[in-house]
């Protein structure tokens, strides 16, 4: 398999737009590699179907420009991630490029979560370093609606779910071995927006058995932090979160419920 190089000062900007990358988009995020589009996808596409599906059926709805970036130096667990500019330019970060070992099913998933901000879905943004924090609100409500799209292209979202806890499990700093309930108040409402997370996309996919014994380890150790995430599963409920409408009167009640009003803004 050939090496690929980033987009060169001087080459064609990925943009498509018939300029060279310095006289267009290098400043867009200045700070990363990118690469061609058809050169990271190219791989995805020969090896699975699904994604192959998914690509010719979903890529259309992505208006605004996508940049597609390495992250090395990311969280060793974290293979791929999204990110969108308030000025509306998109990125997704893969650890590696081509991207031999992620599976395609992620790949998807961080497109998808593109798509739903195209199509209108709110937000936030960090109002300073916080974006860590800004992208667990985010997957709060999005993630839930996510998994159950892409089934709709038979990927195995039900194994993706598991991983998916399993990397929740490892951002908290724990498996199945219990560490000490977080003290600071941002990392009390992190652990209760996950432990959300977790059962919101469980009860969408219709999933019985407790990944990785996740509640029981909430229930037994963490308590409190479980009974607030029980209390929040029941207002979102109560609220919904299928719609556009939804989710901006829940991502609305949930920076004033927890104060994020300070470091996140709704976009």
């Amino acid at each position: 398999m050939k090496t690929l190089k980033p987009v060169g000062r001087n080459d064609e900007c990925p943009c498509g737009s018939n300029k060279k990358f310095k006289n267009c988009c290098l400043g867009v995020f200045p700070d990363e590699k990118i690469f061609y589009e058809k050169d990271v996808i190219s791989i995805i596409l020969e090896k699975s179907p699904q994604f192959k599906r998914y690509y010719e059926e979903k890529r259309k709805r992505i208006h605004n420009k996508l940049f597609w970036a390495i992250k090395r130096n990311s969280t060793p667990h974290i293979k791929c991630r999204n990110g969108t500019k308030p000025s509306g330019e998109h990125i997704i970060w893969l650890k590696e490029i081509p991207p031999k070992t992620i599976k395609p099913s992620v790949i998807a998933h961080e497109m998808e979560h593109i798509i739903l901000v195209e199509e209108g879905y709110p937000y936030t943004f960090p109002r300073n370093t916080a974006i860590n924090f800004s992208s667990f609100v985010n997957s709060l409500l999005q993630d839930p609606l996510i998994y159950r799209r892409l089934e709709k292209y038979d990927f195995d979202v039900k194994n993706d779910y598991i991983k998916n806890i399993e990397q929740l499990c490892e951002e908290l700093g724990f498996s199945n071995s219990p560490q000490k309930a977080p003290t600071e108040e941002l990392e009390k409402i992190k652990w209760i927006l996950v432990y959300t997370q977790a059962n919101l996309i469980k009860e969408n996919l219709s999933i019985k058995e407790d990944i990785c014994s996740f509640n029981e380890l909430f229930n037994k150790y963490y308590k409190e932090i479980a009974e607030e995430g029980d209390r929040l599963i029941e207002v979102i409920q109560e609220m919904g979160f299928s719609t556009i409408e939804e989710q901006n009167e829940l991502l609305k009640h949930i920076l004033k419920k927890y104060n994020l009003e300070s470091i996140l803004f709704i976009i």
